[in-house]
């Protein structure tokens, strides 16, 4: 196991200004094609819609973020194409958090994931996990 740690996001400018950067090193995008201005970021960051969202640290780094949703999604994007890394923060997600009850037609009683295609790191550590494969989104 590496050093890997979840530093909680607490809204100040040097962790916005973070964030951002960690928002355009992006290589694997689903919300967005177009990075959004900083002053649209910022206002995000303030008014975040997540249940959890932490700066995945590396030896003190910032090396991505994760979050989970009131849906049970998470959300993981990592610069690092690590495998291994990968596996670590979807595990430490897991054993250290319960998905939320589920309500019908709005949230499962699982967490999911939601994966760019591309990002073959985080959907080999996804099915080394023994992970399966549950739907393909596509945008109309």
């Amino acid at each position: 196991m590496s050093n890997i740690i979840f530093d909680q996001i607490q809204y100040k400018p040097s962790v916005v200004k973070e964030l951002y950067e960690l928002l355009d090193s992006r290589k694997h995008r689903i919300s967005h094609e177009k990075l959004p201005s900083f002053e649209k970021h910022n206002e995000f960051v303030l008014n975040h819609p997540y249940r959890y969202w932490w700066i995945v640290r590396l030896e003190n780094k910032a090396i991505g973020s994760v979050y989970i949703t009131y849906e049970n999604g998470i959300g993981i994007n990592l610069k690092l194409e690590d495998i291994s890394i990968h596996k670590e923060v979807i595990t430490k997600t897991i054993n250290e958090f319960t998905p939320l009850p589920p309500i019908p037609s709005v949230r499962p009683e699982f967490f999911f994931v939601n994966t760019a295609p591309t990002n073959t790191s985080l959907i080999e550590a996804l099915e080394c996990l023994g992970c399966k494969e549950s739907q393909k989104t596509y945008v109309l």
